[in-house]
C-alpha cells in the first residue's frame, strides 16, 4: 500500500502523488457507495478482486482473502443507521 499524504485543502481527504481532483465520482466508487447504503454484502464483495487486500476502517486487521473481506462487511454493514457518502474523489492519472 502507498502512504497517502493528507490534502491540506481537504482535512478529511487523502490523495496519491500526481492525482487530479475530480468534480465527479468514479463508477466503482459510486457502485460501492450504493451497495453499502443498500446494505448489500454480496454487491459490496463483488467489487473486490479475488486477490484484493482491504485496509478496513473499523478494524486494525487486514483482510487478505475474499472470506475475510466478506466477514468484515458482514460486521461493517450490521451497524445500525450506517450510511456512506463521498466527500471528494481523486483518480490517479
Amino acid at each position: 500500500m502507498l502512504n497517502h499524504p493528507k490534502d491540506p485543502a481537504h482535512s478529511n481527504s487523502m490523495i496519491l502523488p500526481n492525482d487530479a481532483r475530480l468534480d465527479v465520482s468514479h463508477p466503482v466508487i459510486d457502485a460501492w457507495l450504493c451497495a453499502v447504503n443498500a446494505g448489500s454484502i454480496d454487491e459490496v464483495c463483488r467489487l473486490y478482486a479475488p486477490d484484493a487486500i482491504l485496509l478496513p476502517t473499523l478494524s486494525n486487521e487486514l483482510c487478505g482473502t475474499p472470506e475475510q473481506i466478506r466477514g468484515y462487511f458482514e460486521y461493517f454493514l450490521s451497524r445500525p443507521q450506517l450510511s456512506a457518502a463521498l466527500q471528494s474523489c481523486y483518480v490517479r492519472q
